[in-house]
């Protein structure tokens, strides 16, 4: 579902940045010169933009590559996985840290945990639910005082992005 709902919100103009398989298993991407660089495009765009989206796999083709290069390099599944998570934690923060953020939309579980882990936070504390699946809540503790919109992976419209936007914005 994820993967419908990210492509939809590219065709509807939202930014959109896929994490290369550096990105993805490379503990020390953001440390390389590339890394910076596309923090930096992504800071850019959030200041132009206020809504970008990152991925992790844009469908099933990319998924089997991302596999193929973490097997190649020795990483198990649920290594990929906690590594991706991970990533997309810190780059959250290095984003937040330079770009002024009062929401932060999270897909998937194990990335708000991260998310959460990688700014300090204690939790989140619910307030309210935008569609079923998809709540907004605030952060607790933590570095930054922000909000943040949680969607499990497997539910929410197609038009979930919209639909944040839309909600933030009434």
């Amino acid at each position: 579902m994820t993967v419908r709902q990210i492509q939809k919100a590219r065709e509807r103009g939202f930014p959109v940045f896929n994490l290369s398989d550096e990105a993805k298993f490379v503990n020390e991407y953001l440390d390389t010169e590339t890394g910076r660089e596309f923090i930096e495009n992504l800071i850019e765009k959030f200041r132009e933009h206020r809504l970008v989206a990152i991925e992790a796999t844009a469908g099933r083709e990319a998924m089997e590559k991302s596999r193929k290069y973490a097997a190649d390099h020795g990483i198990s599944d649920e290594d990929a996985r906690m590594l991706v998570t991970g990533m997309l934690g810190k780059m959250a923060c290095k984003i937040i840290e330079k770009v002024k953020i009062d929401i932060l939309a999270v897909f998937g579980g194990d990335t708000l945990m991260e998310i959460i882990k990688s700014m300090r936070a204690a939790g989140v504390r619910p307030l309210h639910e935008i569609e079923p699946g998809t709540v907004i809540s605030d952060l607790i503790g933590g570095k930054y005082p922000i909000q943040i919109v949680s969607k499990s992976g497997g539910l929410g419209t197609e038009d979930i992005v919209r639909n944040i936007v839309y909600y933030f914005n009434e």
